[in-house]
């Protein structure tokens, strides 16, 4: 997913030339995702999610990622898509989808409160 994140980059940067804005700055930038998805990796394997070392808390790390593989996603395709549209490719094309899908899953099984596990992902995938 590292490598993922890095091939994304120039879509993701065409998407910022091309609208002036960005979602992606909530507490990480577009240089961090790589870094950071290293590190969700490290967490998912360890099923710790209190010993991550993580700039934010989870659900804005996660939100962030989430931002920078859909303004990447934009520039891939010739049209507008439909925002399920990134979204399903998002979490089922990807590997880092499927690491968001799978900590999302540890959280909810650790018997954390739901809002905890439930903004780490939408309820829809």
């Amino acid at each position: 997913m590292v490598n993922e994140a890095r091939g994304l980059r120039a879509a993701y940067n065409r998407t910022l030339a091309a609208t002036g804005r960005s979602s992606v700055h909530r507490v990480i930038g577009p240089d961090d995702v790589p870094r950071v998805l290293a590190e969700l990796a490290r967490l998912l394997d360890t099923g710790q999610v209190d010993d991550a070392r993580l700039p934010g808390s989870l659900a804005d790390v996660m939100l962030d990622i989430r931002a920078y593989y859909e303004e990447a996603g934009l520039a891939l395709v010739d049209h507008v898509p439909a925002a399920r549209q990134l979204e399903s490719w998002l979490y089922q094309s990807t590997k880092t989808g499927k690491l968001m899908l799978d900590i999302r899953k540890l959280v909810e099984d650790s018997g954390a409160p739901m809002m905890d596990y439930f903004v780490l992902a939408p309820i829809t995938q």
